[in-house]
């Protein structure tokens, strides 16, 4: 039938909505795509290769395989999505323009009923996943409203329950009725979600305060729990000195105040059998692709007496701008949720695999920013962490400084397969730097434009004064616009880069171990903020490293500078479209 029947009648909100998700995907993936054979919805749908004239326009279009991962997942027939699509696709060419794609959204909205349909079915690990009206590129899970399902009932897995010689491990201490705080005689324990690099330093840390709280370290699976009880050494900490001999190494073993344990919803067939506690005080130290899930998970064990530190390479999910949206799904009412304090952490760790199992090599010390109870004085104690308390305007600030040294030095160094003091140490490398910066410095000027929590004054840039006069409302908004220019980001890159220069970044360690990785959260969440906030403007070099990354594999030759420079080059490559 003709498409005047709904050309007229989208809701403007929808169609701002749409235009969004064209916005955030145009050019996608239409960069060096080589002619397939992969298989069509219809005959009806072509492939055309663009003339060097059409290269800029082809910018404009929606590449087919986009929309087809995205209709795929609502379970509908291929003859159904076909159709839709021969409604929309006028020119044939394989690819939608704004208008066809807008069209596109709103016909699928009214033969899916609703796009809370394919919401629901999309799987968020998925690169296309539907996400605030747009297909995002940050894969953090956002696909379920968690107060729809019962909070889980958790039981934990001790080693105990692995190797029944091994001795239970001892009981927790319950907290103090009313405040839960730390006392004399029993400090209140320390959960830490996670035992990578970052949950090992807090751990090792931690375990050395001189109030010896209890620590217990959250391991993701049973199989890991597994491991180190096979190895019996615990947790590590292995601080490389000037000698390259591993016998002069600086070694932290494992605390007797530090117990290993998973948690599952299955309870163990032998041993002890216990629920997890209430849980007062965590530090979430997972990556920041799994952090919400498993804060969310424990959800039936915190509460507003709960402190949660979110130790994630640089960024708290549940602080503005989707936190609130965290928070509702999670516990109805905010006043029902625990309190959330975000970790900066510089600290330079990797795992070396000829190391045993729980062992953490302490390449680079850097520190530990966060902001303000019992969990900030005992970070701020804890020995190697050169923790330091700061002003939650200072913090935010603090969050997005690192977000640009993750989305700069982790994806290249990942996809140059090399340490990160060698990110600028040729022109071509350098260059690629800067224009990636650029990109940056436009998204997080509009982002703090649009979405500064804490509006009600200029926060501030430099370290707290130790004048008590210069408060942070001094600050004007002129200096706040210098302080993430692209030249002074690149001066503090290049002041960041020697303290983590020999470390090798948690990217390229995934990337090497056939692993995930963050690339979505950091340089997605970058490419989504544009989408959102302005349009107009094409994150091109952000994208292709999400791209680019999501693409490597463990034994892929490292990128030199002949690859790097056409890889980060604007010039627009010829196109040929995947026919859908």
């Amino acid at each position: 039938g003709s498409r005047k029947r709904w050309q007229h009648s989208i809701p403007p909100p929808e169609r701002k909505r749409y235009e969004a998700v064209w916005a955030s995907n145009r050019g996608s993936l239409l960069l060096s795509v080589q002619n397939s054979s992969s298989s069509s919805f219809s005959s009806h749908s072509h492939s055309h290769s663009h003339s060097h004239d059409e290269e800029e326009e082809s910018q404009d279009f929606v590449a087919n395989i986009i929309v087809r991962n995205l209709w795929r997942r609502s379970r509908l027939p291929d003859e159904e999505l076909a159709e839709v699509w021969d409604l929309v696709d006028r020119s044939h060419r394989g690819a939608l323009s704004r208008v066809e794609f807008v069209e596109c959204c709103w016909v699928g909205w009214m033969t899916l009923m609703t796009l809370m349909t394919l919401i629901t079915l999309i799987n968020p690990y998925q690169p296309y996943c539907l996400r605030h009206g747009y297909i995002s590129y940050t894969n953090v899970p956002l696909n379920h409203d968690k107060t729809s399902f019962p909070p889980p009932k958790l039981y934990a897995w001790t080693a105990a329950n692995i190797d029944p010689s091994s001795p239970p491990p001892p009981p927790i201490p319950s907290p103090e009725p009313e405040q839960g705080e730390c006392t004399s005689s029993s400090p209140p324990p320390i959960f830490i979600i996670g035992g990578g690099n970052i949950g090992r330093l807090f751990a090792a840390s931690l375990a050395r305060l001189p109030s010896r709280p209890r620590v217990t370290v959250v391991l993701r699976s049973r199989q890991q729990l597994r491991d180190y009880v096979s190895s019996s050494r615990g947790i590590q900490l292995v601080t490389p000195t000037s000698s390259s001999c591993p016998s002069h190494d600086m070694v932290a073993p494992t605390s007797p105040s530090i117990s290993l344990e998973s948690w599952s919803e299955i309870p163990p067939p032998t041993g002890p059998i216990r629920q997890i506690p209430d849980l007062k005080t965590v530090i979430v130290a997972t990556k920041v692709t799994d952090a919400v899930d498993a804060t969310l998970s424990l959800r039936r064990y915190l509460g507003p007496r709960s402190v949660v530190a979110m130790a994630q390479n640089g960024f708290c999910p549940f602080w503005p701008p989707q936190g609130d949206e965290y928070l509702a799904r999670g516990w109805g009412d905010k006043t029902n949720a625990p309190s959330f304090m975000a970790c900066v952490v510089s600290h330079g760790l990797y795992a070396d695999p000829a190391r045993p199992v729980g062992t953490s090599v302490h390449a680079a010390v850097g520190d530990v920013i966060f902001g303000p109870d019992y969990l900030t004085r005992s970070l701020l104690s804890a020995p190697m962490l050169n923790a330091k308390a700061v002003s939650p305007c200072r913090l935010w600030l603090s969050q997005l400084e690192k977000l640009v040294y993750n989305s700069t030095i982790n994806p290249l160094t990942a996809l140059l397969r090399c340490p990160n003091g060698s990110l600028v140490s040729t022109p071509t490398r350098s260059q690629v730097v800067d224009k990636v910066l650029a990109e940056t410095s436009h998204i997080l000027l509009t982002f703090i434009a649009h979405r500064n929590p804490f509006f009600s004054r200029p926060p501030p840039l430099a370290e707290e004064s130790a004048d008590p006069t210069l408060g942070p409302d001094r600050v004007s908004s002129s200096s706040l616009s210098s302080f993430f220019s692209a030249g002074n980001l690149r001066a503090s890159l290049e002041a960041f880069i020697p303290r983590v220069a020999s470390n090798r970044s948690s990217m390229l360690q995934h990337v090497l171990a056939g692993l995930p990785t963050e690339v979505r959260a950091f340089n997605g969440w970058l490419v989504d903020r544009a989408a959102e906030l302005d349009p107009a403007f094409e994150p091109t070099l952000h994208r292709r490293l999400v791209r680019l990354v999501d693409m490597a594999k463990p034994d892929d030759a490292p990128c030199d500078d002949d690859m790097l420079r056409p890889s980060f080059s604007r010039t627009i490559i010829i196109i040929v479209c995947l026919p859908l």
